[in-house]
């Protein structure tokens, strides 16, 4: 699971596909991780994970993390 960068060269293709009226369902890896986290919340804890705040931070975190990198890049 990639999730740096959000667009691979295999969902690149996956997007090309669906253009040609295929039904593939193009899904980054952002997309995914808040769902492992849930899954693993609710498994581990037998509670009701706090799915709008777990996305958010996920989303909050890759931002802050690109915000980093192009500083460090831009530093070099």
């Amino acid at each position: 699971m990639a999730y740096k960068p959000l667009l691979t060269p295999l969902l690149a293709q996956i997007e090309q596909l669906r253009e040609d009226v295929r039904p593939w369902v193009a899904v980054n890896g952002l997309e995914i991780l808040p769902e492992q986290g849930i899954a693993q919340f609710q498994l581990m804890t037998g509670r009701t994970a706090p799915r709008q705040l777990m996305r958010a931070e996920v989303l909050r975190s890759y931002r802050r993390s690109e915000i980093n990198y192009m500083e460090q890049s831009a530093q070099t």
